[in-house]
């Protein structure tokens, strides 16, 4: 007989107020930054890191403010990445973790990910 075990999906969403606000969140919770700080957070579960979408608020990452010159450069770090996001060559099937890599390595290649790394530190060590 086969072992059955859950399967957990979680979707979350949240109303961003302009696409540079939505750009800007999307920078700093996919930043390298974020994750190294909430990994020591983390407890392992069966057969990886868990909770990090609960513990990503501890961290405190401050609302957006358009005045803020730095939330701005996050939000067009975030523009410059969707741009080299677009044009990488995904091979089709492939997993999505595979695929996730591909792009994180040409955001490394570019200079892009460690530009909005050095942001994000700036904005969490305020």
């Amino acid at each position: 007989m086969t072992q059955m075990l859950p399967l957990i999906l979680k979707a979350y969403w949240a109303a961003a107020r302009s696409i540079d606000e939505a750009r800007y969140l999307t920078a700093v919770l996919n930043s390298a930054t974020v994750l190294n700080r909430i990994i020591p957070m983390q407890p392992r579960g069966w057969r990886d890191p868990r909770d990090f979408d609960n513990l990503v608020w501890e961290l405190p990452i401050p609302e957006f403010d358009r005045r803020q010159s730095l939330h701005c450069e996050l939000a067009d770090a975030a523009a410059e990445a969707e741009r080299v996001a677009a044009v990488v060559l995904l091979r089709e099937g492939a997993h999505f973790m595979r695929q996730r890599r591909t792009i994180r390595d040409a955001l490394a290649e570019n200079g892009l990910a460690s530009q909005i790394d050095t942001l994000v530190i700036q904005l969490l060590d305020r």
